[in-house]
């Protein structure tokens, strides 16, 4: 398959998407199962070792057990009935790659007016309203344009009641959403949550509540004190809060008590979200944009202006 000119980074995300959204949902099939299959065969061994005389009994477990199983069975085909709505896009998206590499194969890059570059163009604006909180104008314009295939609006869209949270002060649903998330995020090394225990603890000494913060500190911030030098260091930091919060002017606890520390969250969370659903951290529109502004910029533009400004002359 050729290389698109335009780049891949463009059209990964077709493709990384539904392959993660894929492998999510088989672990979480796996995990299901395991824990039923547990449960089910603990059950069944305590069964065996209960007197003969405790048939009934006996016999609602069972039935009990097997009413467990059929749930399970019920959970199972909902998630392959998604799973096959995940693969059938995944297959739309490569056959349209593929039809598109091969016309393009050997020849001049696509005109805006191509086809396949409108529909680039048309899911490029559709997912950066989504980003940016716009989801009837995002789903309507990717119904108008006919791509509702080829953007995942729901996996960026899921996002947005934490970053909703987030602006509004509150990290409640952001630290639910980590602790959902805390062996895919340990993985990446994530500061997330580390970050949002400590603008708690600075909110409970924006209150004026030092016996809360105090309190909130033993239990969410010692554990990272002693994990690290670095660790220690920036729980003192914030400790030292508690000393200076009639003083909110003075350095460095002044930065953090600034509003702006809700906007660095925010963007935080929405960057290790986006990585762990495979979603590029940059709006694709935004990409495009700037490809094309750094090709405006380059000595043989200017030498192609200079020569029409001449020749106007």
């Amino acid at each position: 398959m050729g290389r698109d000119d335009s780049g891949n980074v463009v059209e990964n995300s077709l493709i990384k998407i539904p392959l993660e959204i894929l492998s999510r949902g088989a672990k979480a099939q796996q995990k299901a199962v395991a824990k039923e299959l547990d449960a089910v065969t603990s059950s069944l061994a305590e069964l065996r070792q209960r007197p003969p005389e405790h048939k009934e009994a006996a016999a609602k477990e069972l039935t009990r057990l097997l009413g467990r199983i059929q749930g399970l069975k019920r959970k199972l085909e909902g998630l392959d009935a998604e799973e096959d709505e995940v693969v059938r896009h995944a297959s739309l998206r490569l056959e349209r790659l593929v039809d598109n590499a091969a016309r393009s194969e050997g020849g001049p890059p696509p005109s805006i007016d191509a086809p396949w570059s409108r529909e680039r163009l048309d899911r490029s604006m559709a997912e950066h309203l989504a980003r940016e909180g716009l989801p009837e104008s995002a789903k309507g314009l990717a119904a108008a344009a006919g791509v509702e295939d080829m953007v995942d609006l729901e996996v960026i869209l899921q996002s947005q009641p934490v970053v909703a949270s987030l602006k509004a002060g509150d990290c409640g649903p952001a630290l639910k959403w980590c602790q959902a998330n805390k062996a895919r995020l340990k993985k990446q090394k994530s500061s997330l949550e580390s970050n949002l225990r400590l603008q708690e603890f600075v909110e409970l000494v924006r209150a004026d509540d030092p016996t809360g913060a105090i309190s909130y500190a033993r239990k969410h911030l010692a554990p990272a004190a002693v994990a690290s030098d670095a660790g220690m260091a920036t729980v003192r930091r914030y400790m030292g809060l508690l000393a200076f919060r009639k003083h909110a002017a003075v350095e460095p606890y002044k930065g953090l008590l600034q509003p702006q520390r809700w906007e660095e969250l925010t963007a935080q969370f929405k960057e290790e979200e986006y990585a762990l659903n495979a979603v590029p951290a940059k709006s694709l529109l935004i990409l495009t944009l700037q490809a094309g502004l750094t090709c405006l910029k380059t000595t043989r533009c200017e030498e192609l202006q200079n020569e029409m400004d001449g020749g106007g002359g």
